[in-house]
């Protein structure tokens, strides 16, 4: 048995993609072939692209793209998910998703506009109010989800006065 660190899965179900200045580029993670070009969607930069295994099987590409909207794809047929995601008043800088306690996906988006904003990546719907306090551009964003009980602690070597 060979020592791999994922589970084995036919060449086809791996995928690549990148963000480019012309959209998404897609390729097969295993061969190394070029995919067709993502379809629909913008016809300019995309600054961010991230993946999440939807609910029902389909993986989704989310995209940051430079006219203000947050864009989804189907990782393997690269055809759109509509509508755009819309609500930032200028470039998505980054995007990432997650998976909520309740089995649902999250696409979390940032940019110029100094917010984070999160989606239903399934509906497209706003998920809360848009996280403001930057004050400056968000240009990158990580999603860590913490282990069942394991908590946050604070530490320091310094003691309060």
């Amino acid at each position: 048995m060979e020592n791999r660190p994922w589970p084995r899965q036919p060449p086809a179900a791996i995928r690549n993609a990148s963000a480019t200045e012309d959209g998404i580029s897609r390729w097969d993670a295993v061969t190394g072939a070029l995919l067709p070009a993502a379809a629909g969607g913008p016809d300019h930069t995309i600054f961010s692209v991230a993946t999440s295994g939807l609910p029902d099987g389909r993986v989704l590409l989310a995209g940051a793209g430079n006219d203000g909207a947050v864009y989804r794809w189907d990782a393997d047929t690269g055809q759109p998910v509509e509508p755009p995601l819309t609500g930032h008043d200028s470039s998505v800088k980054a995007v990432t998703t997650f998976t909520a306690p309740d089995g649902s996906v999250i696409i979390v988006s940032s940019g110029d506009d100094e917010t984070i904003r999160r989606w239903d990546a399934v509906t497209g719907s706003p998920v809360g109010a848009p996280l403001a306090g930057h004050e400056m551009w968000v240009t990158a964003l990580a999603a860590v989800r913490r282990r069942h009980g394991w908590r946050a602690r604070r530490e320091s070597s310094v003691s309060p006065p």
